[in-house]
């Protein structure tokens, strides 16, 4: 018996999954239009940035936000990269607050209100790395 596609079998039950759990879906070329870097950009910078500043007031403006997102996107391709990452999603990354002359953490997520937070669904998300692809 054949199992089917990959699409009918992984993808859609997927998505259906996430849009039932309250995800935003998206299609592909929504999804594609919210990153700044287009195909080489492997975030929703339109949706992340806002997000962050919502989530840090008095730590974080547009323009640390972006230089978060930034430094997100350049973590190392290895597990150490992976750690570098998982630290930005468990808020122990800082930035550098001027007005009070210390570093403070950021937050990605808010694990205690859910419903602050914003997750996003879409079946194709096709990301290219200029670093690895001639």
């Amino acid at each position: 018996m054949p199992l089917g596609s990959e699409s009918s079998s992984v993808q859609r039950p997927f998505v259906r999954y996430a849009i039932a759990a309250g995800w935003t879906y998206l299609s592909p070329d929504d999804a594609l239009a919210l990153r700044n870097g287009g195909l080489t950009g492997p975030v929703l910078d339109a949706v992340l940035a806002p997000q962050l500043v919502k989530l840090n007031p008095k730590v974080l403006d547009a323009a640390k936000a972006a230089e978060l997102i930034k430094r997100l996107v350049r973590v190392r391709p290895s597990i150490e990269g992976n750690l570098d990452a998982w630290e930005f999603l468990k808020g122990l990354k800082t930035v550098f607050v001027e007005g009070e002359k210390r570093e403070r953490n950021v937050r990605f997520l808010d694990p205690a209100n859910v419903a602050a937070n914003m997750f996003h669904v879409t079946e194709e998300f096709t990301f290219s790395n200029p670093a690895t692809t001639g």
